[in-house]
């Protein structure tokens, strides 16, 4: 899988040096309501995306994924307020597939994204699937490009963002928009007004966009690169046209550091969280705050940021004895405090992981 966004690379390599140190310095005040909803029995599974539609309804997507070889499966889950359960697809999606990405607009369109490979690991092919209470095929494309997000507005109204890719459906046919930048995710707040992180196509520089009145349009915003600073902007959340959160990270010659801002009624102002390299994601907390997921290292796993009372604070993720927990994704309920993070456990020196989603509620 190759990403377009230069800064990726440095997030990765964030991740691998990340000091486990940061991470035990961690207040444990909300680790108690964070609590292990599924976890795989099956190794070298993870999760890749999350979405809710409720306290009572969300879905998961990821893969298994063998090491040296084809083999590869998709997994997807459904909650149902009680229990996760496993969720078949199509026949043809079931071997050789792996699910990136999810969205939802409701109960009844549900829409998920992977890419799958012939027996002998080549002629790559990305698919979207929708599910209304059945499955149906809603595109396949001969392609290496990979769905790393994608926003579903309803049934006749969805954008996906891959590595080299911008598409939109419009109930009938996939329209290729061409962009001069990538995008790495969105945030909807009506169908007339999506804003957007990624970079741009030449030189890799981060990016903030805005769909409005049917065009996509570059942002300001306060955050350059230059040959000693660098800056990602990896997750973004809208809450209104005038309340704005990304996030990210910079690399400079003092190290990588985690990126924060907030545009507020034409203000932009940095709000960024100590300890950590990088924050990779966001979403609403149901009160007025956010949680941020942040880079973690390869064997120590990671934690939540949780920003509320105008301040950051580090959360410890719950793990299971000798595994760290990882998780890299976050949906919250709609009109609640219920929010979802999934990702993975996994123990010191070895590849293998269980996928697993954590449940949070106040």
């Amino acid at each position: 899988m190759r990403f377009r966004l230069g800064m990726m690379a440095i997030v990765a390599t964030a991740a691998l040096v990340a000091a486990a140190a940061g991470i035990a310095s961690a207040t444990t005040a909300a680790t108690t309501r964070w609590r292990f909803s599924y976890t795989s029995r099956t190794a070298m599974t993870a999760f890749y995306g999350i979405t809710a539609l409720s306290a009572h309804d969300a879905w998961a997507v990821g893969s298994y994924a063998p090491e040296g070889g084809p083999g590869a499966r998709p997994i997807v889950e459904r909650w149902n307020g009680r229990s996760w359960s496993a969720v078949t697809l199509p026949k043809r999606y079931r071997t050789n597939a792996q699910l990136t990405a999810i969205a939802a607009s409701s109960p009844t369109n549900v829409w998920v994204f992977g890419f799958s490979r012939d027996s002998n690991g080549l002629n790559p092919q990305t698919f979207a699937l929708r599910w209304n209470g059945s499955w149906s095929a809603r595109g396949d494309w001969h392609t290496s490009n990979v769905v790393n997000s994608a926003t579903v507005l309803n049934s006749g109204n969805v954008w996906i963002f891959g590595t080299d890719w911008t598409l939109h459906y419009n109930g009938t046919a996939w329209t290729t928009r061409k962009l001069s930048f990538s995008i790495a995710q969105a945030s909807a707040i009506n169908r007339n007004d999506i804003w957007a992180v990624g970079a741009s196509n030449s030189d890799l520089s981060p990016v903030l966009a805005r769909l409005h009145n049917g065009r996509w349009q570059l942002q300001y915003i306060p955050v350059t690169s230059s040959n000693t600073t660098r800056a990602a902007l990896l997750g973004v959340l809208a809450r209104s046209d005038t309340n704005i959160w990304v996030v990210g990270a910079t690399s400079a010659s003092s190290g990588f550091h985690p990126l924060a801002l907030h545009l507020l009624n034409g203000k932009w102002t940095f709000h960024t969280p100590s300890g950590i390299q990088a924050l990779s994601s966001v979403a609403p907390d149901g009160a007025g705050g956010l949680w941020a997921t942040t880079a973690s290292s390869q064997f120590d796993g990671s934690r939540l940021e949780h920003y509320s009372g105008g301040h950051w604070h580090a959360v410890v993720l719950p793990t299971v004895t000798g595994k760290a927990t990882s998780v890299t994704t976050l949906a919250r309920a709609p009109r609640s405090t219920t929010v979802f993070a999934a990702g993975i456990v996994l123990w010191g020196g070895l590849p293998e992981t269980e996928a697993t989603i954590l449940k949070y509620q106040s």
